[in-house]
């Protein structure tokens, strides 16, 4: 019934207060609050419901490209911008299911359907994490395909390399929360968005893109190096 900015606001209030009641507890007056030993928490079933998050979100930043791409006129390098965003997404799906699925499920997935609440508040708030990322880049890849060419303005700059460095810098804190040590590439991947924004600043916004999207692919391809084990 709200009209667009409005709705936006209702449903940012809506994630606060789910967000918020959740680290709390969930008080209630005369029981007070709950504990992590009072969840049982079917492991499988938690994982299950944040891949389809996590598959939603993929599907929206996938439809949020290619809106963008409808809605100017088709050119080589629009094309091209396209495809770099294409990539990008497609290389966060396989850095997340590789590597954070496996590495929740290995955790909350003991068979023995045992206290997991501390665990799954722990990926539940990873998770919000990645998907902010994942939106942050989605905003990037729209701004990319709208304006490919000229130069690249600080804002478009900042989202192309923020929403990625987000969405790895909140897999990783789950990572190093459930296994005391992180991946060398993501503390590598972070230097080099860092370096990148600085080094494509003068250049073209495809070119900031094709940046971000290569240190993700770059991600991808250790991950798969290292082999299924997520706490390797």
């Amino acid at each position: 019934m709200a009209d667009p900015t409005p709705r936006l606001l209702l449903w940012g209030c809506a994630v606060a207060i789910e967000a918020v009641a959740t680290y709390a507890g969930h008080p209630v007056p005369g029981r007070g609050r709950t504990t992590t030993g009072d969840y049982q928490v079917a492991g499988e079933h938690l994982v299950e419901r944040f891949r389809l998050f996590f598959l939603i979100a993929l599907g929206e930043t996938v439809v949020t490209s290619s809106t963008a791409f409808t809605a100017q006129p088709v050119a080589p390098l629009r094309v091209t911008a396209l495809i770099v965003a294409f990539t990008g997404t497609v290389a966060i799906w396989w850095i997340y299911f590789h590597r954070a699925e496996g590495a929740a499920f290995e955790l909350l997935d003991d068979g023995d359907g045992g206290d997991h609440g501390g665990l799954g508040r722990l990926a539940t708030y990873s998770l919000y994490g990645m998907i902010a990322g994942l939106i942050v880049a989605a905003v990037g890849d729209q701004l990319v395909i709208a304006r490919p060419g000229g130069d690249t303005d600080a804002v478009t700059s900042v989202v192309l390399y923020a929403g990625p460095a987000m969405f790895l810098l909140a897999q990783s804190w789950f990572i190093l929360k459930a296994f005391g040590r992180v991946p060398p590439s993501r503390p590598v991947a972070l230097i080099a968005f860092a370096a990148l924004a600085f080094a494509t600043h003068p250049l073209p916004p495809i070119a900031a893109a094709a940046g971000a999207a290569v240190v993700l692919v770059g991600v991808a391809i250790a991950d798969t190096r290292r082999g299924n084990g997520a706490s390797d």
